[in-house]
């Protein structure tokens, strides 16, 4: 699926975040590896992106990106 314009629920502009996000999650995958981290690394990049409402973490929670597939 290709990440939603806006959140379905509050309407918040969402799609801008998601390459961002994607970068944050590997980049706290890499550093959980070096250290020994509680926080998983989507958490992580969610606090970074300051994403509070619970429907806006679910909307890029819940992608996958298909695109490579799809084409």
């Amino acid at each position: 699926m290709i990440i939603p314009m806006v959140c379905f629920s509050c309407g918040k502009p969402i799609a801008h975040l998601w390459d961002i996000y994607l970068d944050q999650v590997k980049h706290y995958e890499l550093e959980n590896k070096k250290k020994k981290v509680t926080q998983t690394p989507e958490f992580l990049a969610l606090a970074d992106l300051k994403i509070g409402r619970e429907c806006c973490r679910r909307m890029l929670l819940c992608q996958h990106d298909m695109y490579d597939k799809v084409k």
